[in-house]
């Protein structure tokens, strides 16, 4: 069995400045998660935002282990699905 095949990819935007988080977007692709990131990147000139892409096998996970992204975020947040 693959440990990766429920794998998802997660692509957190986050603000630094504010310690906000801005958006949270769920792959199940991760080439489709990948140039989701590279556009972002490409497109951002904004040094206080933080762009990460991120992969666990669940959102809960996620919010465990890099909670600093998610400390004002609502707590029934769920990402969007791409």
């Amino acid at each position: 069995m693959n440990g990766y095949r429920d794998r998802m990819e997660f692509l957190v935007v986050y603000n630094r400045s504010s310690g906000e988080l801005v958006s949270v977007d769920a792959y199940a692709d991760g080439s489709a998660a990948i140039d989701a990131l590279n556009a972002l990147d490409s497109g951002s000139n904004d040094g206080d935002l933080e762009t990460v892409l991120l992969g666990s096998d669940s959102f809960e996970s996620l919010k465990v282990t890099h909670g600093r992204y998610f400390v004002s975020a609502p707590a029934d947040l769920k990402p969007a699905t791409r």
